[in-house]
């Protein structure tokens, strides 16, 4: 077992889906999807004042195996937190003994 795979945890893709809200506009609903494993890691925290608001910004990079595809927007929930994709893949070759892909993610509440 490596070291990579005893820090994987169980993650679930967020699947949205428009619906409309019988007044012209449309709303957003989000369902589970598809699950996959991933280790993640805090790669930067930034707190900054934001119109008198404190607004904490944590960076996670996240680690998959290359089956595992996380696209630049998607959205994705490790046990109760939720994030969002904010980098493009970047991934092992084929022949490499490794067999990982990484994205940054940062964490990201659902729209009600």
């Amino acid at each position: 077992m490596s070291l990579l795979s005893m820090n994987l945890q169980k993650c679930t893709h967020m699947v949205s889906t428009q619906a409309p809200d019988m007044e012209g506009g449309s709303h957003t609903t989000w369902k589970e999807g598809g699950v996959f494993y991933a280790a993640l890691v805090l790669a930067s925290s930034t707190k900054t004042d934001t119109a008198e608001k404190d607004v904490a910004a944590d960076s996670y990079t996240v680690t998959t195996s290359r089956a595992d595809v996380l696209r630049y927007g998607d959205v994705f929930r490790c046990g109760e937190d939720t994030y969002k994709v904010v980098s493009d893949v970047k991934r092992t070759p084929n022949g490499a003994l490794l067999d990982m892909a990484q994205v940054t993610a940062e964490r990201w509440g659902l729209p009600k």
